[in-house]
């Protein structure tokens, strides 16, 4: 499994991530070591109540940069992405998915 080949757990991420974002996000960390193991991907999800719409963002990184970092280092460099997709706004789910931002 890709967690355990990096000093960073996929799952201890997403807990970490879901302590820190607002009550009404939704935050998914996903890798998939037999077709890409070297990318996880972070996806933030939030339902607009006033809009009714689905609006969100994955945010894919390379993993194999994470192996000199420290578990509180990667989330709180996740975390900074996270937070500044939030305060521009995230893009409405279209109908290929969510917007995917560039590999980091």
């Amino acid at each position: 499994m890709l967690s355990q080949t990096l000093p960073v757990d996929l799952e201890q991420l997403k807990q970490d991530l879901e302590g820190r974002l607002p009550a009404k996000c939704t935050v998914y960390v996903e890798g998939w070591p037999a077709m890409e193991p070297e990318v996880v991907i972070v996806t933030v999800k939030m339902y607009q109540v006033d809009t009714a719409t689905i609006v969100g963002v994955e945010l894919p990184f390379v993993a194999l940069k994470w192996k000199q970092k420290t578990q509180q280092q990667v989330t709180g460099e996740v975390d900074a992405l996270i937070q500044a997709e939030l305060g521009k706004g995230l893009p409405p789910k279209g109908p290929e998915g969510f917007t995917r931002r560039p590999l980091r």
